[in-house]
């Protein structure tokens, strides 16, 4: 099974038809979802989480909702999560964006990481067993390793293996060595490979290429289409051929196995919009 770890839903932009027709195309039979953080879409609250918990509602067996749609640092952050991933049902936490420098300078200028509400809402989804995914450009390293740190019970998945997009998105992978010290000193953390709009050829390097085969099951393939889903064609193909690269246990962590494990391959039956 090849599972999709990191794919936005837009709402006003992304249509359900084309989203299905897209995964049947490229043969991805499930795909995490989920809206984006700091963003408001839609006139009703968590408009974008009620979205992504109704197309998983309507086609359990192919999307796993993860949810963002919410003010974190409010004084009800932590119930939201309960109620998301508790009787909800949600996957998991995320895509968040305090780091995501864009993002950040529109919605999450003065907040941290490291601040009250963001610790207690993960510490809130490693209560369910249930992974939060991060965006976090270099210059908020420091801070996202730190906030990992304070989270042993949570497991975190670091997006597009911490690659560097600050520079017109024009920048360049982090360097595979310290990938390999991330993951060593930090047992609760994982990396999506997703690249969305630059070419993820390094991970055709050898030192790229040894730690997915040392690391297997702390990585996930994960495509970060959004929109429309019309550059599917563009970005995908490089990741199939990394696939047929791969010994088949590798494969088969990093291509649908590591993200199942992290989420529990949530029951299909409890998700509610």
């Amino acid at each position: 099974m090849t599972v999709d770890g990191h794919r936005h839903f837009t709402l006003g932009e992304s249509d359900r038809s084309i989203l299905l027709k897209e995964l049947d195309d490229d043969g991805i039979e499930k795909t995490v979802l989920f809206g984006y953080h700091g963003l408001s879409f839609g006139s009703e609250a968590h408009a974008q989480d009620v979205a992504v918990g109704e197309l998983a509602r309507r086609d359990p067996e192919r999307f796993l909702p993860f949810f963002c749609d919410f003010d974190l640092f409010g004084e009800d952050g932590v119930e939201y999560v309960e109620q998301r991933l508790g009787e909800d049902g949600f996957a998991g936490l995320g895509e968040l964006l305090v780091y995501h420098t864009p993002i950040r300078s529109r919605s999450f200028e003065m907040r941290s990481m490291l601040d009250r509400g963001f610790i207690q809402c993960c510490r809130a989804a490693g209560s369910f067993g249930k992974p939060v995914l991060f965006h976090a450009d270099p210059v908020f390293r420091e801070q996202a390793v730190e906030a990992v740190s304070r989270c042993p019970e949570t497991n975190f998945i670091w997006a597009h293996a911490a690659y560097d997009f600050c520079r017109d998105y024009g920048g360049g992978p982090c360097d595979a060595s310290y990938a390999r010290r991330l993951l060593e000193s930090h047992p609760n953390l994982n990396f999506d490979i997703s690249s969305w709009k630059v070419s993820p050829l390094h991970l055709f390097e050898k030192p790229w290429l040894e730690l997915l085969e040392r690391y297997s099951d702390r990585f996930i393939f994960g495509s970060d289409m959004t929109g429309d889903y019309s550059l599917e064609r563009v970005w995908l193909p490089a990741y199939w051929e990394l696939k047929q690269r791969l010994d088949p246990k590798v494969r088969e962590d990093i291509f649908g196995g590591t993200i199942l494990r992290l989420t529990m391959a949530v029951d299909p039956a409890n998700i509610k919009p």
